[in-house]
């Protein structure tokens, strides 16, 4: 773990390690910036739709800080919260079965 303090130098060490490869015995590193409790609960309330995406095989990612970006019919679409991804989906890509989605939870 690594404390800096100065938030630049933070952002500098971050960008320098998205554009570079490290290695320690062999092995690559990944140096990720560290999330509060907040925005890890804000993300993984996602899981749900996130799953029932991956079924259906369409590409999505998680954008930071907490956004989902869905590729659907070659158009491009953001949710903000899970329920904005719920809507969308029991809209425009679960409408092509008779059976509703489960809601989330």
């Amino acid at each position: 773990m690594v404390c800096f303090h100065r938030f630049q130098e933070k952002e500098r060490a971050l960008q320098w390690a998205r554009q570079h490869e490290i290695k320690y015995k062999g092995h690559n590193l990944r140096i990720y910036s560290d999330i509060s409790a907040t925005l890890a609960k804000k993300r993984a309330a996602f899981k749900n739709i996130k799953q029932l995406l991956y079924r259906r095989g369409l590409k999505f990612q998680l954008l930071h800080p907490a956004r989902l970006q869905v590729l659907f019919e070659e158009e491009t679409f953001v949710f903000g919260t899970p329920e904005e991804a719920q809507q969308f989906y029991n809209q425009r890509v679960n409408c092509r079965d008779d059976t509703p989605s489960p809601p989330l939870q």
